[in-house]
C-alpha cells in the first residue's frame, strides 16, 4: 500500500517554493520577457514598463497628437531619456517589441530598431525598468548587454557615469525634447566643459570649464546626495540597483545651465547649478544668436533673469519670431568697392560697455576714437571694431557673443549703412520741339558711358572671390564664420610650410599651429567644484589654484594650393564657398583663408589619424569591422548633409577613401571639396563639366555636358567607396581573384553564391547579416541608371538600422 505524503511535508514544500519564488522575484525584480510588447495609447497601463517601485517607466509618452519612446518619474512625469530624440515621432497603435536582438519598433510605416544588440554567444533573456533609472537588457547569463545609462540625452541620474567623449544635449524647451543649443561634455583629456554645439572645442567658444584636463578624469559621477565627482578609474562602473526615497539628477537645461535636483514622490527641488553663483543668464555664450546683444535683467535674490536679444545697430532679426537666433546684415557691403570714398555710403555707431569674442584680423594704432572709426570706415573688409587705450581692434562678422559689461571699458564701434535714397529728381515739361534732339543727344552719351564703364570695371574689377571672402560671413552669420590669416601668419604657424602632412594634384598640406589668446578666469569659476577633491602639488598649490598659464594652441592643417592662374582661381572659391557654408561633425570644418598675391590658402581643422585609404589598405592599421561600419554611417550622414542640410544641394563630386579623414575618436570627417557643385536653391540638376576621381567616377558624368548631373553621382561614389571599405581591397584590384578584377563584379558572385564571408579580410570576424546588408546596399548605390539608386537619406536610415532593406540580389550593376 502506497504511502501518502504528510501534512507536514507538504507544509514545508509549499513554504519553500514560496520562498524560492520570493527569491527569484527579488533577484530579477519587474523583469521583462523576451517577446514583451508595449503599444502607444493613452491608456497608461498598455503603454509602459515599470520599475519595481513604480517610480519610473519607460514607454510611450505624449507629445502633441502623436508619442515618442522614453523613461521618466511616474509621479511627475519628468522625462530623464528619450530615445532617437531628433528622428520623427510615432503614431497611435506603435507598438515596442523586446526581441532577441534588442527593442524595436512596429508601426505601418516600417520596422526599425531603437537599439540593436550584436549578435553574441549569449542570447538575450529579458529586460528590466530599475529603481535608478536605467533600463538594461540582459542575456541568459544575466550579463548586461545594453542600458540606457550609456546613450544620455540631457539627464545624468544619480549613480550614472558621464565618461570622456560623451555629452548631455540640453532639450529644445521642457516640453520640447529634441536637441537643443548647449551641450556639457566631459573631452577625452578629462576637461570638463560647456558650450554652444557644434562650435569648435576652444576657449573662445566654452563659457565654463573646470580645468580637469590631464589630470586622469576618465568619468564624472553623479553620487546618490547630488554631487557631481570626478572618477580616475577607466573600469568603474555604475550602481544601478539602489532604491532610495530620494533620488538626485542633473538636467542641461535649455537655457545652457546644468542643474542638480533633488526629488521625492511629493516633490522637486533644485540643490545646485553649474556654472555656479551665476544669475546672469548672458554668461552662457550662445544665448542670443551672432550679431546681437545679450541683456539678462534679474532682481536681487533671483534664481534667474529675462533675457532681451537686441540687434547690433545695423542688423535685423533672422527670424522675429526668434529672436535668440541672431541677426543678419540689413545693407549691403557691397557698394563699398564700387567706390573710392566708403565713407560716404556709412556711418559709425557707437556702444560703449558691449563687447564680444574678440577675434581680430587687423591691429591699428589710432590717437583718438575718431580716428578708430575712419580707420574701419575706409576698409571694406571692417564690419567693427574695438577701441582701446589708442589701439584699434578690426572686427570681420559674425560678432560672436555679444553682451553688456559695465566694468569693460572698451568702446564698439560699428559700421553702419545709411540706408536713404537720394531725393527723387524734379522733372519740368521739355518743348515738344526739342524731344526728338534732346533723346539723340542722351542717347550717345549713354552709350559712350556705357562703354567707358566696362572697360572701366574689366580693368579694375575685384575677383569675386574676394567679394566673397569679404561677404561670406554674412551668408554664414547663423553659422561659425572663417578667419581671414595674413601670409605672414600662416608662415609663422607652419613654421616656414616645412611640416607637410600631404600633396595632391591641387594643392599642398601642413601641419600647424594657431595660437588663441588666453580667456581671464571669472571670479566664480575660480571658486569650481568644492567636491572635486585634489591631490595637492608639491608646491602646495592645488589643481585648481594653479594657473594653466600659456595661451592655448589649436593644430590646422593649411592647404596651399599650388599655383594658380586667372581661370584656376574658381576651385579656390567653389572649395571656400561650400566648405564654409558645411558645418556637420562629418564635415571637416574650415577654420580660415588667405588671399595675397598668387598665394591661394585654406586653413581647416586637423583630423590626426590622416585619409581613410592610409588606413583600409594598410593591414598593419586596418580598423575592425566595428570601426569600418561607423566610418561608413559617418561618410553617409556627411553625404546627407551636403545634399539635403546646406540650404541647396552640394554635389561634393569627388568621393574616396582619399577624401575621408580620421579623427583621434575614429569620427570619419569629408574633406576636399575643391570640385564640389553647389546648386540654386530650386534646382535638383545640373550641365556641368567631368569631374572627379576615374576609378569612383558615376556613368552619367559625360565628356561634355551633355546629360543632367544629380547628387545621385555622389551615391555612386560612395557605393565604390563602400565596397572598399568593407573589403579593405581597392575597386580596381591590381590581380584577378576568379577571375575577375573589379569589385563590384566580385561582390556580386560572392553574394549570389552565399559565400560573401570570401570578400573579407582572411581571418577577421564579421557579422555575416550586416556584411551581407552592406554589400547589398553598395550593389544599389552602383546601378547605372542614377533614378534606381537610394538618396543619401535612406542609405543613412538603412546604416543607422531605422529602415529595413531588401537583401534579395540586386540587380548586377556591370549588366548593360
Amino acid at each position: 500500500m502506497a504511502s501518502h505524503p504528510s501534512p507536514i511535508f507538504l507544509f514545508l514544500l509549499a513554504c519553500c517554493l514560496m520562498c524560492l519564488c520570493f527569491a527569484r522575484a527579488q533577484q530579477d525584480p519587474g523583469k521583462i520577457p523576451v517577446g514583451s510588447f508595449i503599444v502607444a495609447s493613452e491608456q497608461a497601463t498598455n503603454s509602459r514598463w515599470l520599475s519595481p517601485s513604480g517610480r519610473f517607466a519607460l514607454g510611450f509618452y505624449p507629445v502633441e497628437a502623436a508619442f515618442a519612446v522614453g523613461v521618466w518619474f511616474v509621479t511627475n512625469t519628468t522625462i530623464i531619456w528619450t530615445a532617437d530624440r531628433d528622428d520623427d515621432l510615432y503614431p497611435a497603435g506603435t507598438q515596442l517589441i523586446l526581441t532577441d536582438e534588442g527593442l524595436k519598433i512596429s508601426n505601418p510605416a516600417g520596422d526599425r530598431p531603437i537599439c540593436n544588440i550584436s549578435a553574441s554567444a549569449a542570447k538575450l533573456d529579458s529586460a528590466s525598468m530599475l529603481d535608478s533609472g536605467d533600463f538594461i537588457i540582459r542575456d541568459i547569463n544575466k550579463d548586461v548587454m545594453w542600458q540606457t545609462f550609456d546613450y544620455p540625452t540631457d539627464t545624468l541620474m544619480a549613480g550614472q557615469v558621464l565618461r570622456t567623449d560623451q555629452r548631455l544635449v540640453s532639450s529644445v524647451s521642457s516640453d520640447d525634447h529634441r536637441s537643443g543649443r548647449f551641450e556639457f561634455v566631459l573631452e577625452h583629456d578629462g576637461e570638463l566643459i560647456f558650450s554652444p554645439v557644434n562650435t569648435p572645442r576652444t576657449r573662445a567658444h566654452t563659457y565654463w570649464f573646470l580645468g580637469t584636463g590631464d589630470e586622469g578624469v576618465n568619468g564624472i559621477f553623479l553620487d546618490f546626495d547630488g554631487n557631481l565627482t570626478p572618477i580616475f578609474d577607466r573600469n568603474a562602473t555604475h550602481n544601478s540597483t539602489l532604491n532610495l526615497p530620494t533620488q538626485s539628477f542633473a538636467r542641461m537645461e535649455p537655457d545652457g545651465f546644468l542643474r542638480i535636483y533633488s526629488t521625492t514622490n511629493n516633490s522637486t527641488r533644485q540643490t545646485g547649478q553649474f556654472p555656479p553663483n551665476v544669475n546672469d543668464k548672458c554668461i552662457v555664450k550662445g544665448t542670443c544668436g551672432a550679431n546681437s546683444i545679450c541683456n539678462s535683467t534679474y532682481a536681487s535674490g533671483e534664481s534667474s533673469g529675462k533675457v532681451n536679444c537686441v540687434c547690433l545697430p545695423g542688423f535685423v532679426y533672422a527670424d522675429p519670431s526668434r529672436t535668440y537666433m541672431g541677426c543678419l546684415r540689413n545693407f549691403s557691403m557691397g557698394q563699398c568697392a564700387a567706390t573710392n570714398d566708403s565713407k560716404i555710403h556709412y556711418s559709425i555707431a557707437r556702444l560703449a560697455n558691449v563687447g564680444w569674442n574678440d577675434d581680430p584680423y587687423n591691429y591699428t594704432n589710432a590717437a583718438t576714437e575718431k580716428d578708430c572709426s575712419n580707420s574701419c570706415l575706409e576698409d571694406c573688409n571692417c564690419y567693427a571694431v574695438l577701441y582701446e587705450n589708442q589701439r584699434c581692434r578690426k572686427q570681420r562678422q559674425p560678432l560672436l557673443y555679444p553682451r553688456w559689461r559695465a566694468d569693460d571699458q572698451t568702446v564698439a564701434l560699428l559700421k553702419v549703412g545709411y540706408g536713404e535714397q537720394p531725393p527723387p529728381v524734379e522733372v519740368k515739361g521739355v518743348p515738344s520741339n526739342k524731344i526728338l534732339l534732346l533723346s539723340s543727344t542722351l542717347a550717345s552719351v549713354l552709350v559712350m558711358a556705357l562703354a567707358a564703364g566696362v572697360f572701366f570695371l574689366y580693368t579694375t574689377r575685384e575677383p569675386s572671390y574676394q567679394k566673397q571672402c569679404r561677404n561670406m560671413e554674412t551668408v554664414m552669420a547663423g553659422g561659425m564664420a572663417p578667419r581671414s590669416f595674413t601670409y605672414g601668419q600662416l608662415a609663422d604657424a607652419t613654421g616656414g610650410f616645412k611640416n607637410l602632412i600631404g600633396t595632391g594634384g591641387f594643392s599642398t598640406v601642413y601641419k600647424g599651429e594657431i595660437r588663441l589668446a588666453k580667456p581671464t578666469r571669472r571670479k566664480e569659476t575660480e571658486a569650481r567644484f568644492s567636491i572635486f577633491k585634489r591631490k595637492a602639488k608639491q608646491d602646495g598649490q592645488t589643481d585648481l589654484q594653479k594657473d594653466h598659464g600659456t595661451d592655448e594652441v589649436m593644430h590646422v592643417a593649411v592647404k596651399v594650393l599650388k599655383k594658380m592662374n586667372r581661370g584656376d582661381e574658381k576651385r579656390f572659391r567653389i572649395e571656400m564657398r561650400a566648405a564654409g557654408r558645411a558645418h556637420h561633425r562629418n564635415i571637416v570644418r574650415l577654420l580660415g583663408f588667405c588671399h595675397e598675391g598668387t598665394n591661394f590658402i585654406l586653413v581647416y581643422e586637423y583630423i590626426p589619424k590622416g585619409s581613410l585609404a592610409n588606413l583600409i589598405f594598410d593591414p598593419k592599421k586596418r580598423p575592425s569591422w566595428k570601426e569600418r561600419v561607423d566610418i561608413a554611417l559617418d561618410v553617409a550622414r556627411g553625404l546627407h548633409y551636403l545634399h539635403e542640410g546646406c540650404g541647396s544641394v552640394i554635389i561634393h563630386s569627388d568621393i574616396k577613401p582619399q577624401n575621408v579623414l580620421i579623427d583621434e575618436d575614429g569620427t570619419a570627417k569629408i574633406t576636399d571639396l575643391g570640385l564640389a557643385k553647389t546648386l540654386q536653391p530650386w534646382e535638383s540638376k545640373a550641365y556641368t563639366r567631368p569631374r572627379g576621381t576615374v576609378d569612383y567616377k558615376a556613368p552619367e558624368w559625360k565628356n561634355k555636358a551633355s546629360e543632367p548631373v544629380t547628387s545621385k553621382v555622389d551615391v555612386y561614389s560612395f557605393g565604390v567607396l563602400l565596397l572598399e571599405l568593407v573589403t579593405c581591397r581597392t575597386f580596381f584590384m591590381e590581380q584577378a581573384l576568379e577571375g575577375r578584377y573589379i569589385l563590384s563584379e566580385l561582390a556580386y558572385k560572392f553574394l549570389s553564391e552565399s559565400t560573401l564571408e570570401r570578400l573579407i579580410p582572411e581571418g577577421e570576424m564579421v557579422d555575416l547579416e550586416e556584411l551581407k546588408k552592406m554589400v547589398v546596399l553598395a550593389l544599389f548605390c552602383l546601378q547605372r541608371a542614377p533614378d534606381n539608386r537610394p538618396a543619401m537619406k535612406d542609405v543613412v536610415r538603412i546604416l543607422g538600422g531605422k529602415m529595413s532593406m531588401s537583401t534579395q540580389l540586386p540587380p548586377n550593376p556591370s549588366a548593360c
